[in-house]
C-alpha cells in the first residue's frame, strides 16, 4: 500500500513529504523516520546535545511540576531533576529497552562532545528510530493513498 508521509515542523517552517510503500501506517512512519528524520544534521545535533534544555536531554532534566527528585530553579521557573531523577527518567523513557537506556547513560557520562557525537553517531539506527517515535521533535503523519480525496479539474 502507498502512504503519503510527512513531517510538519511549523517552528522552522520546514515541510517534507515522501511517498512510502509499506504494509501498515506504522511501518510507513518507521521507514520515513529512518530515511528522512534521523539522517538530518539538526536531528543529530538535538539528539547529542548535552545541555539541560533546547535538546533531547531536556526530556530527562526538565519537569513540569515538583517531585521527590527535583529542585526548583527560581531563575528559569523550572523544576529540574536531580542526577538520580535524570537516570530514572532515562530508564522510564526507554521502558522495555533498557539496553538503549544504558547506552544513552554511558554516552551521557562520556567525554564525547556534541561535534564528536554527531560525527561518530554512536546510537544505532534502531535506537534513534525509537527515540524519534517517543519524542516530539518532529510530528510525522502517514495517510493511505486510498484515504486521500481526489479532485479533478
Amino acid at each position: 500500500m502507498k502512504y503519503l508521509v510527512g513531517i510538519d515542523d511549523r517552528e522552522f517552517g520546514e515541510r517534507e513529504f515522501a511517498i512510502v510503500d509499506a504494509s501498515t501506517e506504522d511501518q510507513a512512519i518507521d521507514l520515513f523516520v529512518r530515511h528522512m528524520v534521523i539522517t538530518k544534521t539538526s536531528w543529530l545535533e538535538n539528539l547529542y546535545g548535552k545541555s539541560v534544555n533546547m535538546c533531547f536531554a531536556e526530556v530527562f532534566w526538565i519537569r513540569r511540576k515538583a517531585g521527590d527528585k527535583t529542585w526548583y530553579d527560581p531563575v528559569t521557573g523550572w523544576y529540574l531533576s536531580t542526577e538520580e531523577g535524570f537516570v530514572e527518567n532515562v530508564q522510564t523513557f526507554f521502558a522495555g529497552r533498557q539496553d538503549f537506556a544504558q547506552r544513552y547513560l554511558d554516552w551521557w557520562n562520556s567525554d564525547m562532545s556534541v561535534a564528536e557525537s554527531v560525527e561518530s553517531n554512536p546510537f544505532p539506527e534502531e535506537m534513534q528510530a525509537y527515540i524519534s517515535r517517543h519524542y516530539d521533535w518532529a510530528i510525522v503523519t502517514a495517510i493511505a493513498f486510498d484515504d486521500i480525496n481526489k479532485i479533478s479539474a
